[in-house]
């Protein structure tokens, strides 16, 4: 039975992979890596990079007609980017000797914060 998760874990990489982490303060070995793949979030960004997307200066033509240019906002470079996440599902057991799960561990780049997202 899958489980949906939202708690945040600690996570030790070894080789740019999870090797271990915390949850529940249980140390979880990671036995194997099944599987990695990046996500890209489609929706709609954050209010503030909605914004920063939207603000735009009319200005008026001779011709009469009006044009939405884009106004370059200090300090956004970078920040309209789509998030990303960087999902990692793992074969895991407690300890050395515990029965083995598969978990989806999520590192999502824009809050620098790893969670569990998934339990089997």
């Amino acid at each position: 039975m899958t489980r949906r998760h939202t708690d945040q874990v600690e996570v030790l990489r070894r080789n740019d992979e999870p090797a271990h982490f915390l949850w529940r303060s249980r140390l979880y070995t990671v036995r194997e890596v099944l599987a990695h793949w990046v996500e890209t979030d489609t929706r709609w960004p954050s209010e503030e990079q909605a914004r920063a997307l939207v603000r735009a200066e009319v200005t008026n033509h001779p011709a009469g007609a009006d044009t939405i240019q884009p106004k370059p906002q200090p300090g956004l470079a970078g920040s309209l980017e789509l998030p990303e996440r960087e999902m990692w599902r793992v074969e895991a057991s407690p300890g050395r000797d515990g029965a083995c799960g598969v978990y989806d561990l999520c590192f999502d780049w824009s809050a620098r914060v790893w969670t569990l997202v998934c339990a089997e």
